[in-house]
């Protein structure tokens, strides 16, 4: 908790005096849309973790599936989850376009830094109250991943969230159709880490990237409304 609270104060003093664009966010995240959409994918996780499908997909795979290049394939793809490279990506991105503004790429890096870092703000509060109130266990821990509230904090993957968001931020930011989709492939591999690694069970897995989903449709959301309006978030450039 403490590392992910560090995480956000940083960041947020590198991204403070964009405050007003992050209270359009939370307008757009706390929404009926996206109550609806995490919504739906809570009832099919839900028969996930309250069934055996989490536990005999987890066996399944570690049983049948899992090998030593996959082993060192997930060590790349946790990476992009974990919070200290998250930091140093979004610091040294914006670090690097503040000397670079003027010129479309600085500005591209700069849009592509604050939106990503906009969609971690998002659904980081949903992504704690979830882990808690959910409060499942890790499959290597011999347990199963009911959802008893306050009983650990693993009902959501944090890794799942975090692999997630930057990806799925460049998905947003492009409109050629394959760059899209390879980059909505390369979100989901922090998840399938944590698969692979015994780490979470697949309805965590879920429940991380549709949240980081979420949280990047709200910035969206707020940057078509903001243009909308005849103004722009930065410099509006897309890949």
């Amino acid at each position: 908790m403490l590392r992910k609270s560090l995480l956000l104060f940083t960041l947020f003093c590198s991204f403070g005096y964009s405050l007003p664009i992050f209270l359009e966010d939370a307008e757009h995240f706390y929404s009926k849309k996206s109550a609806l959409f995490l919504g739906k994918v809570l009832v099919p996780c839900a028969i996930l973790a309250h069934t055996s499908l989490d536990r005999k997909t987890s066996d399944l795979y570690q049983q049948n599936m899992r090998s030593e290049s996959l082993d060192a394939s997930c060590k790349v793809f946790k990476t992009f989850g974990s919070n200290m490279p998250i930091t140093i990506a979004l610091v040294s991105g914006v670090t690097v376009s503040y000397f670079s503004r003027g010129t479309k790429t600085g500005e591209k890096i700069y849009d592509y830094s604050l939106n990503t870092f906009r969609g971690i703000v998002s659904g980081f509060p949903i992504l704690i109250a979830g882990q808690n109130l959910l409060g499942g266990d890790r499959p290597a821990q011999n347990t199963n991943s009911y959802w008893w509230p306050f009983s650990n904090d693993h009902g959501v993957s944090g890794h799942a969230f975090m692999g997630a968001v930057p990806f799925i931020t460049a998905a947003n930011m492009t409109s050629n159709h394959y760059l899209k989709a390879a980059f909505y492939l390369a979100s989901t591999a922090t998840g399938f880490s944590r698969l692979n690694d015994d780490k979470h069970y697949l309805s965590q897995i879920i429940l991380g990237w549709s949240l980081a989903y979420a949280s990047c449709d709200a910035i969206s959301d707020t940057n078509l409304s903001i243009k909308a309006n005849g103004n722009t978030v930065t410099a509006g450039y897309t890949f």
